[in-house]
């Protein structure tokens, strides 16, 4: 199915399945706010679990939520899991977290030039503050869009580019990133570095009286606008099973997002992530 066979997709799904589980149960112990999102909201809603031919899960959580998370998951789920992310991974550039469970192995065909060991995992995303003032939010969107690909741009020579890019741009960027990567590695500017500058910016209005969240590390960030009593009011929805947490007014938000999200997409238009290598380990 997509790159899977039945047999290897059902097994992936279940690990995610297992590790979705330990991560509610940490967030109910500490009451952590959390959501299912993507994907994963739309198998809630459409499926009851996972879309059929989808191969990761999405959760989202508050910058505040996030933050305590990522410091107890060092200490309480140390012995079964390593919770990735820039100050803790060296070569990692992504703006959220990955839950990986250890003992198994992940690489997605699209990302086999990493430097650094990864599991099967769920992601993790933080959720923080969105200005009111619109040339505020496209200000805010432009400076962490920007330092998000410099973090990649301190690791990589060649970072990916979007698809859309115009081919003029691509071709002067191809020839431009190598010298910029060897420019920020000669004054020592690294990525948690970077990171340091995205977050000024990302969190500059969480503690303020804003009532409106988005996920930063979208690259379509204003899709993934929800408000306060979204997150922190919420509802419940199935999945696999088990109830998840899921946004208040989750209908509206996944229409934003995705349009009519309960009609299947064309065979053409299901994707999922494609493993290179994939080890399941003992499980």
């Amino acid at each position: 199915m997509l790159g899977y066979d039945e047999s290897t997709l059902k097994k992936l799904q279940g690990i995610e399945l297992i590790i979705l589980k330990d991560f509610i149960s940490l967030c109910e112990k500490h009451s952590l706010t959390y959501y299912v999102a993507g994907g994963t909201a739309i198998g809630a809603f459409r499926h009851k679990g996972f879309i059929p031919w989808d191969d990761d899960i999405d959760v989202n959580m508050p910058r505040e939520d996030y933050d305590k998370f990522l410091e107890i998951a060092q200490t309480e789920l140390a012995d079964k899991y390593n919770v990735q992310h820039i100050d803790n991974t060296d070569g990692y550039v992504l703006t959220f977290a990955k839950m990986n469970l250890k003992g198994t192995t992940f690489i997605e065909a699209t990302d086999t030039n990493r430097t650094y060991e990864q599991g099967i995992f769920i992601d993790i995303f933080p959720m923080d503050k969105l200005p009111s003032d619109e040339k505020e939010q496209q200000n805010q969107i432009k400076k962490t869009f920007f330092w998000a690909r410099v973090i990649s741009l301190c690791e990589y020579a060649s970072p990916k580019l979007p698809k859309n890019i115009n081919p003029i741009v691509g071709a002067g960027a191809k020839i431009a990133l190598p010298v910029l990567h060897g420019a920020l590695r000669l004054v020592g500017f690294n990525a948690r570095k970077a990171y340091r500058h995205y977050l000024s910016y990302a969190e500059k209005y969480n503690g303020s009286d804003e009532q409106y969240y988005i996920d930063y590390a979208c690259l379509t960030p204003l899709v993934t606008k929800v408000s306060h009593d979204d997150i922190f009011v919420g509802s419940y929805g199935e999945f696999e099973g088990m109830k998840v947490r899921m946004l208040l007014d989750h209908d509206r938000q996944l229409r934003v997002q995705y349009g009519d999200y309960m009609q299947l997409p064309p065979e053409d238009q299901r994707h999922n992530h494609r493993a290179e290598i994939i080890d399941f380990g003992e499980y």
